[in-house]
């Protein structure tokens, strides 16, 4: 082979391999590259969740802050209704207690006048056989008739003793049942408060019928609608109920007003409930709302009072909804 060709063979080769070897560290200073930028996209996309999962984090918090604020102001009453409970069931034990010894009292007091009975019983019939004997001594048979009605006496003095006593029992009795009853309505009421939850299908901020408020100032009209669900229907059946609007920084109702300017006495709009869904509310407020947010909560109406569902309040939200 003449030189110059193996020459020029040897230097294509060269050029061929420098070629590659260029192309290679290419490919490798690329994918580095790419490596680099996706291991960049990484750190920042996870900088990124971190961050969102603190603004969740915090705004969890400050949620659950709020609702801590809302649940001592809003069960004030459910508090008080559990203490009245207490105090009932503790009347109740005592009465039951004092009633208990009374009873045991008048069994021990019978079972001493029948003793006392007998023995009465049997002076008499000792004195009617000394007094049919002849040269009977007297003044034994004078002891024995003192004795007698000592005996009579202390059976008169038991028998009145047991009258009374039994009159105190039955009094008794009377204001047991009557606690008891107090006592069961109040669980009752309590049973309502505490297990019953309140399914909100909708709470619109309107400004009228049909126009939805983009914000507090525009809100004019509140239109709800809920179902009220438990595991025993019967025991809602037939109870008043109240939805309240109130103001989350304050715990003040907003009460259904007119355009008018006239304010609903009930401070709120009642139902009755029959059946679920509940008929749709209409809560109109056309005063100026001082605070910034509010809450919706549904209280059972008893005696009087008002005690707030624990499952029973939501936010009223003025961000776009599709049914609204």
């Amino acid at each position: 082979m003449d030189k110059s060709v193996r020459t020029a063979l040897i230097v294509g080769v060269v050029i061929l391999l420098t070629a590659g070897i260029v192309y290679q560290d290419r490919v490798v200073v690329k994918k580095h590259k790419e490596a680099k930028e996706e291991a960049e996209q990484q750190l920042t996309f996870e900088e990124s969740a971190s961050s969102e999962y603190k603004r969740r984090a915090d705004k969890l918090q400050v949620r659950n802050d709020e609702l801590t604020l809302e649940n001592e102001n809003l069960v004030r009453e459910n508090k008080q209704l559990k203490a009245k409970i207490k105090v009932l069931n503790n009347e109740i034990k005592a009465l039951n207690k004092t009633i208990q010894k009374q009873a045991k009292l008048i069994s021990t007091n019978e079972a001493e006048m029948q003793k006392l009975r007998n023995e009465s019983a049997a002076l008499v019939e000792r004195v009617s056989r000394l007094q049919q004997t002849k040269g009977s001594n007297e003044e034994i048979i004078e002891q024995l008739d003192l004795k007698r009605q000592e005996l009579d006496k202390k059976v008169g003095e038991l028998y009145v003793e047991n009258v009374e006593l039994e009159n105190q029992a039955l009094d008794g009795t009377k204001e047991l049942a009557k606690l008891t009853e107090q006592y069961d309505e109040k669980e009752r009421t309590l049973n309502i408060v505490e297990n019953v939850k309140v399914d909100f299908s909708g709470v619109f901020p309107r400004k009228d019928e049909t126009r939805r408020a983009r914000n507090v100032k525009q809100w004019q009209l509140t239109i709800i609608d809920l179902k009220l669900n438990t595991e025993d229907a019967a025991l809602i059946k037939g109870e008043t109920f109240i939805v309240k609007v109130l103001d989350k920084e304050t715990g003040k109702v907003l009460p259904p007003r007119e355009a008018s300017g006239s304010t609903n006495d009930t401070q709120g709009e009642t139902f009755v409930f029959e059946t679920n869904p509940v008929p749709t509310i209409k809560y109109s407020n056309y005063q100026e709302k001082k605070g910034k947010n509010y809450i919706l909560q549904v209280f059972y109406v008893k005696e009087g009072k008002s005690y707030p569902l624990r499952n029973g309040s939501t936010d009223i939200s003025f961000k776009r909804n599709p049914s609204n």
